[in-house]
């Protein structure tokens, strides 16, 4: 499990993430193998889990984005929340490609992350999320799920894990 950085009623009222401009988007969420399998007991249907391990997109009418499939538009929750995917219990952070190189990341584009980037509090969080992601159990679900890592544009690269 890990700890969440932004509070639940602050990422309620942003309206930011789980919005994509392309169907095929770098940011759509990339699932890990132990993500499918508790979506998949947990009833989620199969057709929204793409073939390339994320979640499908789904064009919104009128509008020029897509959407998360399990994002509920009229309230901005999540319909999978408690059981929601790797990627999404750990954002504003990401697991990012550079150079041959895997980073901990962050998006700024997220306000909350923005208003406390390089704050005591972002600092302890990142080493927090530092020794995480470097333990041997994360290390061996990184290591089995290289999907996961893509090359973001518009981070702040945080520190190298070494994979």
């Amino acid at each position: 499990m890990i700890k969440k950085f932004v509070p639940s009623e602050i990422c309620l009222a942003c309206q930011g993430c789980c919005r994509f401009k392309n169907i095929d988007s770098t940011w759509s969420v990339a699932l890990l193998d132990s993500d499918i399998k508790r979506l998949l007991r947990h009833n989620i249907p199969p057709a929204l889990i793409t073939r390339d391990k994320r979640v499908a997109l789904e064009p919104a009418k009128g509008e020029e984005y897509f959407f998360c499939s399990f994002l509920r538009r009229d309230n901005n929750s999540c319909r999978v929340y408690s059981f929601r995917p790797w990627e999404c219990r750990l954002y504003p952070f990401l697991v990012q490609k550079k150079d041959n190189k895997t980073f901990l990341a962050v998006d700024l584009n997220c306000p909350y992350a923005r208003s406390r980037f390089k704050t005591i509090d972002f600092n302890k969080y990142t080493l927090y999320l530092r020794l995480l992601l470097n333990s041997p159990r994360y290390l061996k679900t990184l290591k089995s799920n290289p999907h996961i890592f893509q090359e973001y544009a518009g981070t702040e690269l945080i520190s190298e894990i070494n994979i």
